[in-house]
């Protein structure tokens, strides 16, 4: 924070800002100020008795410097304090009173005979120290005293035939007096100012993240609201058939459902993907101020809270792209059983003791193609429903099976696709569901629990997860008979393959290098640089193509490393790396985008481990640098 102040004066080169901690620093020493006074006025006169013991004979002078000269000077600063007009002189007024302080025991060296004269020297040494760090004189000002006095000291040394070595020896212990609460001022100056910036920067940090919540909760609501806009025509439409068969009218209400969830997701997706942006620039810079503040500094926990926050929106961020099918999927080829059975012992600890759990493995092993963490997610989603659906006890079954769909026995399964599948079925004999609640079930942000028990969001995300893992999930429910939850998951052929063990260790994510960042965020674009130099790296920043371009074939050679955002004016950020590689063929590059785009599925060089999802932290990021430069 050095280059925000002038480092010989401690004045902020702002001069809003210099009023502004003008301001802080009297609400928070005008106390001080005045304890001082209090504290410097009693000890005065306290000391009144060395002057009758060691100068009896000119006790009545020293006794009315004292009393007459100095007590009505402090007693005057002392109450002009409670005066509004204090706080515009304040710095003078103390000023002042020090310096009549110092004069005062300098006149008494004057007048006493040596070597009583030279015990008074101790007085100005108390009254530099209770200057420059108890009186609340800011460091400048004591600056500007110490200097006064030192001189009204050689001043008075001379005039007063003090001999040499008594000058020397005083000197020694005078000047090393200035020079060390002269530190201890400057210091206690410039952490105040040091606190007072970093204040400011959190109260601004806060209120942007209250701005986004507002801005967030108002989109979320605006889009609600259109959305039920839609749902009215739609209905209003479908009154108007009511002529049509039993069999259209059902076929056109689960149009309109397959038509509601899209519209959903679509702006779910929107949503996210905007959002993913801002939680990236707020976690990025909460995360440096966090990295730059000793654990013990006050400012430490409020920033820790941001980040957590911060955390917390991104998952919820993540959610919703879960439900609109645009998260970053990293499918395997698992055993459904093995999966479940290894995660047992997590949904035991979520079951109270008056709910009976029941598992039902089939005995062969069932094979799928899912992301193994998100199939987790769904199970976990459904088990905590069911819980909550029997407050009173009862019956959690999980079940696994397969079944094959056919012409002849598709009447459960009607929306499926004819094939083999592997079948996940959660039920419970809790409270069960109305007609009305069913067909809502699904859909962001609905929920039926009390307010503070759910975000809505639970059903919608696996919802999105089976639909992105070419599934589907079937429901039935009647109010007081219980819910059950049927999953379908394509059964798979290919082997099973085995978990790799990886022992990861520590990374030092510093290193050299130049780094090409295309992003038209403009405060994505800034966070990516300031962090990739934090840690050593020469960035070189773009907006778009337009301007990536003519950089790239200048210094091509030089680069190291592309970051691109996939979603950028005129063309992609895919397409711009094909470009790119037509000029260098072992270009290395990172995708990054808000939510996992169409290209991570059919573009085979746009790999997934060139891909880093936004909202990402420091340590993914850097991690993903490393790891592309170092092979």
């Amino acid at each position: 924070m050095n280059n925000l102040y002038n480092p010989a004066t401690l004045k902020f080169l702002d001069r809003q800002l210099e009023k502004q901690f003008l301001v802080y620093y009297f609400s928070q020493k005008i106390r001080q100020q005045r304890r001082a006074l209090i504290l410097g006025l009693i000890l005065y006169l306290l000391f009144s008795i060395l002057d009758i013991v060691m100068v009896p004979d000119k006790k009545m002078i020293f006794l009315s410097l004292r009393f007459l000269v100095m007590a009505p000077a402090a007693v005057m600063n002392l109450l002009w304090t409670y005066h509004r007009s204090y706080k515009k002189y304040d710095q003078l007024a103390l000023f002042i009173s020090n310096l009549v302080g110092a004069l005062v025991i300098m006149i008494m060296i004057f007048i006493a005979e040596p070597p009583v004269t030279y015990l008074y020297y101790a007085g100005e040494i108390l009254v530099i120290i209770y200057a420059f760090t108890f009186s609340g004189l800011r460091f400048i000002w004591s600056l500007a005293l110490g200097l006064l006095v030192i001189f009204i000291y050689q001043m008075t040394a001379i005039i007063n035939d003090t001999p040499v070595l008594y000058i020397v020896n005083n000197n020694f212990f005078f000047i090393s007096a200035n020079f060390l609460t002269l530190t201890a001022s400057y210091i206690i100056e410039s952490t105040m100012r040091n606190d007072f910036y970093s204040s400011r920067l959190l109260k601004i940090e806060k209120e942007k993240v209250s701005e986004l919540n507002k801005n967030l909760e108002k989109t979320v609501l605006l889009r609600t609201q259109q959305l039920e806009q839609i749902n009215q025509k739609l209905i209003i439409e479908l009154n108007k058939s009511n002529e049509l068969y039993n069999q259209q009218k059902a076929l056109q209400e689960q149009l309109v459902q397959s038509q509601k969830m899209q519209a959903i997701g679509y702006l779910a997706g929107g949503v996210a993907h905007d959002f993913n942006n801002l939680l990236t620039v707020i976690n990025g810079y909460a995360e440096i101020l966090l990295n730059e503040i000793a654990p013990e500094s006050k400012y430490y926990d409020p920033i820790d809270q941001i980040l957590q926050a911060g955390g917390k929106a991104a998952d919820l961020v993540r959610q919703l792209l879960a439900f609109s099918r645009k998260q970053v999927m990293h499918p395997e080829i698992i055993d459904m059983n093995h999966l479940i059975k290894n995660f047992e012992k997590m949904i035991i600890r979520l079951i109270e003791t008056h709910i009976q759990l029941d598992f039902q493995y089939l005995e062969e092993p069932i094979k799928i193609e899912v992301d193994p963490r998100q199939l987790e997610q769904v199970i976990l989603n459904l088990v905590v429903n069911a819980r909550d659906a029997m407050p009173k006890g009862g019956k959690l079954t999980l079940k696994t099976a397969t079944v094959e769909i056919s012409e002849d026995n598709n009447s459960r399964f009607e929306k499926n696709e004819k094939g083999k599948f592997a079948v996940l079925s959660v039920s419970d004999q809790g409270t069960g569901m109305d007609e009305n609640t069913l067909n809502h079930i699904f859909e962001p942000f609905f929920t039926t629990k009390v307010v503070g028990k759910g975000t809505g969001l639970g059903l919608s995300t696996v919802y999105g997860i089976i639909a992105q893992s070419q599934g589907t999930v079937y429901v039935n429910s009647k109010p007081g008979e219980g819910t059950e939850f049927t999953i379908l998951l394509p059964l798979q052929d290919q082997e099973l393959i085995e978990e790799e063990i990886k022992i990861e260790f520590a990374m030092d994510y510093h290193g050299k290098g130049i780094i090409l960042i295309i992003e038209d965020n403009n405060d994505v674009r800034s966070y990516l640089e300031v962090t990739l130099n934090y840690f050593g790296y020469d960035t070189l920043a773009a907006h778009d193509y337009d301007e990536a371009f003519p950089i790239f074939k200048q210094l091509n050679a030089n680069i190291d490393l592309v970051i691109s955002d996939v979603m950028l004016p005129g063309i992609s950020g895919e397409k711009i790396i094909e470009k790119f590689r037509l000029i260098k063929k072992d270009l290395k590059f990172i995708i990054i985008s808000g939510y996992a785009n169409e290209y991570l599925k059919d573009e085979d060089p746009i790999a997934t481990g060139n891909f880093l999802p936004k909202p990402f932290n420091q340590k993914q990021l850097m991690e993903k640098v490393k790891n592309h430069l170092s092979h």
